[in-house]
């Protein structure tokens, strides 16, 4: 079902917002209770610090450890819960089958930013990715963008932003569940506000990625997480 046009002007709104307002909202990233470590973190940089080694995402799947390493951080990022049945991961050997042959479809975009992309590079990856997505099944669930954004976001890092319902959805379109769409509907809109944010933003947000385990600039990996960092403390 498309989406409303309150919707749509609310998506609107919120992006020009975190246009404008992303840099300031990091400055306040100090004063957060910082809620995730432990593994979420550990896997987290495990794999962009693969990617910044090793940008071509083939070469990349060809290392037998990077697929066991995605498994366990979609597991660590809540895609793997025993109190709920549709939050289940596929075994291990149906998951490797998957990443390998999106590896090969995505390896074109390997080494894309989002910041630094003009509007056809991006709508070009926009609808190769938007292409993909309905029909990656990693996890046992009706609505599986939350899952495969995570999944593309750490094998394209500096290219796809994950997305949640708690936040992600709630501050853009003011609702956690958009499962009356398909995931490619959803994620084309908010991909776009992401690029949208990140282009107005590029050099300052890419001057914020570091390599450091100290929290909570630890999560400030990648230009995309950075927004996605943003936006969680608009939401709260």
């Amino acid at each position: 079902m498309p989406w409303s046009n309150r919707t749509l002007q609310r998506l609107e709104a919120q992006t020009t917002y975190l246009q404008q307002e992303v840099v300031a909202l990091l400055q306040n990233l100090q004063n957060v209770p910082i809620q995730w470590e432990g593994p979420s973190l550990y896997f987290h940089k495990v794999l962009v610090n693969s990617a910044n080694q090793t940008p071509n995402l083939p070469e990349r799947i060809a290392n037998d450890s990077f697929a066991e390493r995605l498994y366990a951080c979609l597991a660590s990022w809540g895609m793997h819960r025993f109190d709920n049945p549709n939050a289940r991961l596929v075994e291990f050997q149906q998951f490797r089958e998957q990443v390998n042959n999106l590896a090969q479809q995505l390896a074109h975009l390997s080494e894309h930013r989002l910041y630094q992309l003009d509007e056809q590079n991006f709508q070009t990856a926009s609808n190769t990715i938007t292409s993909l997505i309905d029909n990656i099944h990693v996890v046992v669930a009706g609505w599986p963008l939350v899952a495969n954004s995570k999944l593309l976001h750490h094998m394209l890092p500096h290219l796809v932003p994950p997305i949640d319902r708690k936040y992600t959805l709630k501050y853009f379109i003011n609702r956690n569940d958009d499962s009356r769409n398909q995931p490619s509907y959803s994620f084309e809109r908010l991909f776009r506000s992401f690029w949208r944010v990140a282009v107005a933003n590029g050099p300052l947000l890419a001057e914020m990625c570091v390599d450091t385990w100290e929290l909570p600039n630890a999560w400030n990996t990648t230009v995309p997480k950075i927004i996605d960092n943003a936006l969680v403390l608009a939401a709260q």
